[in-house]
C-alpha cells in the first residue's frame, strides 16, 4: 500500500475518531493534511484542564492471533514522544472488520501480558510482542470505544479491496 493509499485509509478513521473525540467534550487538534507528521491528533479537554496525544491506526486485528499491531519505528517514537514530553497517548484502532474502534493508554498496553493460546503455540511468550518489525499489542486489554458509523466501515472496507486487488493479491 502506497503512502498515499494509506493517508487515504487512515484520515477516514481520524474523521471517526475526530467526531468520537468532540462527542465525548474533547477538542482534536490536527497537522496539515497530507503531510508526514509525528502524531495524528493532540487533543484537548473542553475546559482545558488535560491534554493527550492520540494516534490512530485504521486496521484490523489480525485474523490469527487476538491482536493488533504498529511499526517498530513508531513503537520507537511513541515512546520517546511520551518520555520526553510527558503528553500521555491513546493508542486507538479503527477496526471495520469488527465494526469498532478500540484502544488504550499507551501506559497501560506496555505492561506485560501473557498471551492467550493461540498466540502461545505461534511462539509469542508475552505482550507486547515484536515480530517482523511490528509490535503487537493484546486486543483484550483494549477498551472498546465506539461503534464506526456503516458509512465509514464500507469507505474502508471498499479502500482496503480495491488496493488489495491493485496490488495483485485477488483476481
Amino acid at each position: 500500500m502506497s503512502f498515499e493509499d494509506r493517508l487515504e485509509l487512515g484520515e477516514i478513521g481520524e474523521h471517526v475518531i475526530d467526531e468520537f473525540l468532540r462527542q465525548h467534550g474533547w477538542v482534536p487538534y490536527w497537522p496539515e493534511k497530507g503531510k508526514r507528521h509525528p502524531f495524528d491528533r493532540l487533543a484537548a479537554s473542553a475546559d482545558k484542564r488535560k491534554l493527550c496525544i492520540v494516534e490512530v491506526k485504521t486496521k484490523y486485528e489480525r485474523e490469527a492471533y487476538p491482536d493488533t499491531g504498529i511499526n517498530l519505528s513508531c513503537f520507537s517514537d511513541y515512546q520517546n514522544i511520551e518520555m520526553q514530553y510527558g503528553v500521555p497517548i491513546f493508542l486507538v484502532f479503527v477496526d471495520a472488520r469488527k465494526g469498532q474502534v478500540y484502544g488504550n493508554w499507551w501506559a497501560d498496553l506496555l505492561k506485560s501480558r501473557e498471551p492467550e493460546e493461540k498466540a502461545r503455540r505461534a511462539g509469542c511468550l508475552m505482550y507486547p510482542w515484536t515480530q517482523k518489525g511490528i509490535v503487537y499489542f493484546q486486543t483484550s486489554p483494549m477498551k472498546i470505544l465506539h461503534v464506526i458509523p456503516k458509512t465509514a466501515v464500507e469507505e474502508i472496507r471498499k479502500r482496503r479491496i480495491s488496493n488489495w486487488k491493485e496490488n495483485g493479491a485477488a483476481s
